[in-house]
């Protein structure tokens, strides 16, 4: 009798334990739902008829005609994923740079996107994140590169936590700012952003 009242009792605590244990994997389960932040044209899928990327700011010119290369920030069929990436190219003129402003439902932890580049030299590219509230700029991240990367390769840049309000977020990449000699100059291209 004693070693029956041993056993339930002995089965009762690996129970709990068990649904204890089951409760916590659920809890801290990769598979919970995240609140989804969308970047418009985060994956640079749309451009327009110049063709410049729909719901950025370049200072990208396509069909401008002067003596060195204007249009720097292309679209190209050399993807991390769907059909297109935005390719920054610096003209030994002018830094390639896009920007995105908009609205966010949500403070986001960590921006995350595939990159690669050719450096020339010393150069540097940058993705910057800003988080605003009422146009004051509340939090931010920043991610350099000064040397080139092969393939593209996964990038996730943290976003400082120090606001509880916020209303919109900007993201600008830039590609080089240094000179170089005649064919030789920097270039970045990036794929498929999302917040984190």
């Amino acid at each position: 009798m004693k070693a029956i009242k041993i056993l339930v009792i002995l089965a009762s605590v690996i129970a709990l334990v068990s649904c204890s244990k089951d409760k916590a994997i659920q809890l801290n389960s990769p598979n919970q739902a995240q609140q989804i932040i969308p970047i418009p044209n985060s994956d640079f899928e749309n451009w327009d008829w110049q063709p410049l990327p729909q719901n950025w700011k370049t200072n990208s010119c396509p069909f401008c005609l002067l003596q060195y290369e204007t249009y720097i920030v292309q679209k190209v069929s050399d993807f991390h994923s769907g059909q297109f990436a935005a390719k920054f190219i610096y003209n030994n003129v002018y830094t390639a740079w896009a920007e995105n402003k908009f609205s966010i439902p949500a403070h986001p932890l960590s921006l995350k996107g595939y990159v690669k580049c050719n450096l020339y030299g010393t150069d540097t590219v940058s993705i910057e994140i800003k988080i605003f509230f009422n146009t004051v700029m509340v939090d931010s991240g920043r991610w350099i590169s000064s040397s080139s990367i092969n393939n593209y390769t996964e990038i996730n840049i943290p976003i400082t936590q120090d606001a509880s309000q916020i209303d919109s977020a900007s993201i600008r990449i830039q590609g080089g700012h240094k000179m170089g000699y005649p064919n030789s100059n920097t270039e970045l291209w990036v794929d498929d952003l999302t917040f984190e």
